[in-house]
């Protein structure tokens, strides 16, 4: 994708959301909250807590040429996956399952594209078996669309280790102006993470294409005890990678009780999606 259509303003993706649903032959039917959709895989039965790899991407749809090809060697080199907008086909799901990673979606509708269901919604991928999947949906839902975004929570066994750590993948309600939409979904998401005792994960794509939205991201974050992956400089409109909307970055990556080796990356040269997947490695100190 070309850099100036990174930037993107609110009310162009407005209109092109309009103009996406009425020309579309599709019919979008959501499922009950909680819904879930389970393709095994996982090769270890614990995560080493020394070193876990974290990839972080929203992606899409799998809708874009070469998707596959970028995804499944990404995926092979992570230990955790949290996706957004992540499509599941049945006729594709063996695929997934040898990438070696224990894949949970919570799925927010299906497309009634044929009698398969092609579902899509928040993914969530373990090296390792993940249990307690929760998925949740916003209460307020999108307008036009009137669907709700959602996140899915999983938890992953630590070798010699008697806590868990938790694993959140965030897709934020977006065609909301104001926070009032905004800040009830997170707090969901934050009641999630207060439940859990030991360390945590939590990233996405939370749609912060404003700085009262990613303030109060941050706010809850730091009332959470979960400190940012990346720098704390929306607006910086030189970029580190991440895709920006109004100069402000869309996907975060926060943690909790964890140290953050190494240098976290941005895959600027995986473009297969209209967001740049995020990288980075954690250890439980």
């Amino acid at each position: 994708m070309p850099g100036d259509m990174k930037r993107p303003t609110l009310e162009t993706a407005v209109i092109g959301l309009s103009l996406a649903v009425a020309t579309s032959g599709c019919a979008l039917s959501v499922v009950p909250d909680g819904t879930v959709r389970h393709v095994p895989g996982a090769t270890m039965k614990a995560l080493e807590p020394e070193r876990v790899r974290v990839l972080v991407w929203n992606v899409y749809k799998s809708s874009q040429p070469g998707w596959w090809d970028d995804f499944a060697p990404l995926a092979r080199r992570h230990d955790v996956a949290l996706l957004q907008e992540g499509w599941w086909h049945p006729a594709v799901e063996s695929r997934y399952a040898g990438l070696g990673l224990d894949w949970w979606m919570g799925v927010t509708f299906v497309s009634k594209w044929d009698a398969s269901d092609p579902a899509t919604g928040t993914i969530v991928g373990g090296r390792s078996p993940v249990h307690g999947v929760v998925s949740r949906h916003s209460r307020y839902l999108e307008p036009v669309v009137g669907t709700p975004k959602s996140h899915c929570i999983g938890r992953l066994s630590l070798a010699g280790r008697t806590d868990e750590l938790l694993v959140i993948s965030v897709h934020g309600i977006n065609f909301r102006l104001g926070l009032t939409a905004f800040d009830d979904q997170l707090r969901v998401v934050m009641e999630d993470v207060v439940d859990h005792r030991g360390p945590a994960v939590v990233a996405g794509d939370f749609n912060t294409w404003s700085e009262e939205r990613t303030a109060s991201l941050f706010s809850s974050m730091d009332r959470a005890g979960l400190r940012s992956v990346y720098p704390r400089d929306p607006t910086d409109t030189s970029g580190d990678g991440r895709t920006l909307v109004n100069d402000h970055y869309l996907d975060h990556a926060f943690v909790r009780e964890l140290d953050v080796t190494g240098t976290p990356r941005v895959l600027i040269d995986v473009d297969s999606s209209d967001h740049q997947a995020l990288s980075f490695v954690v250890r439980v100190p």
